[in-house]
């Protein structure tokens, strides 16, 4: 064979490569349905969903109807939009502490007439934790239950966290915000809501401290609480804050006091 020939073949070797990886990505990022007979609890895994892809992107949208697997748990996630079909399971879909979950579209649309939830998970031994984020005009739905939990041991176990950007809104979402689990080192769970962004007509718990644990932070940072009803339980007292980083502890919260906010009895929450 002469010198062009191993040429040519090596540049249709380089091709049939460069066509097999793009196919490879191309099945992981896609909208997709969420399977009846899923293999495991994994959103990550593209053999969970219909078309075999993994919602993972700005314009994706992850649908759920019924399922055996109604745990999952998912890391570094984008989505557009989550909807619930109408007679769909009742899921908990949780994220864990170290990436980004980021509803970015439409938000949440709860169709399935049962409660759907979504946990922030804690970090273990760093005070550092990625929230659920909603940006753009995304919405936290209706008939949808939040937890953001509290660190759970005395090492800097960081809580986890829900962050509301831009225009996004909490709508009619229950957001429950747990006190940090462990004394001193441990942080709480954190809502926060960023400029431009509103807690609607949302309903907040908001756990207070006990036996020297840090309360849960709800925080309104340029943004309005709107509608909010918010129960604070034991403990320390916790309600509306505005936050601002302590110079000399970057990580920790100073916790002001803002005008009273309507306080509703406990709303309830299904767990």
């Amino acid at each position: 064979m002469e010198n062009g020939d191993f040429s040519r073949l090596g540049g249709r070797l380089g091709l049939v490569q460069l066509l097999l990886l793009l196919i490879v990505q191309t099945a992981y990022a896609g909208s997709a349905t969420w399977k009846t007979n899923a293999i495991n609890s994994s959103w990550n895994d593209a053999r969970n969903w219909t078309p075999e892809t993994v919602p993972n992107g700005p314009d994706d949208v992850a649908t759920f109807a019924t399922s055996g697997i109604t745990s999952i748990f998912l890391s570094e996630i984008e989505v557009s939009e989550i909807v619930f079909n109408p007679g769909a399971s009742s899921f908990t879909i949780t994220s864990d502490s170290f990436h980004l979950f980021t509803v970015s579209g439409l938000g949440i649309i709860n169709n399935s007439g049962v409660t759907q939830q979504f946990i922030a998970d804690q970090s273990l031994l760093t005070p550092e934790t990625q929230p659920i984020q909603f940006t753009n005009s995304a919405t936290a739905g209706n008939g949808t239950v939040f937890q953001a939990l509290g660190g759970i041991d005395e090492d800097g176990s960081g809580g986890g966290k829900i962050e509301f950007f831009d225009s996004s809104s909490a709508d009619h979402a229950s957001i429950e915000i747990f006190d940090a689990a462990a004394p001193d080192e441990a942080f709480p769970g954190e809502a926060i809501f960023n400029p431009g962004s509103t807690a609607a007509n949302a309903s907040f718990i908001v756990h207070g401290g006990v036996n020297l644990r840090d309360p849960g932070v709800l925080g309104f940072d340029g943004a309005t609480a709107a509608e909010a009803e918010i129960t604070n339980l034991g403990g320390a007292p916790s309600s509306t804050k505005a936050l601002e980083p302590q110079p000399s502890d970057p990580l920790r919260l100073q916790r002001k006091p803002l005008s009273p906010i309507r306080v509703a009895p406990r709303p309830e929450i299904c767990a």
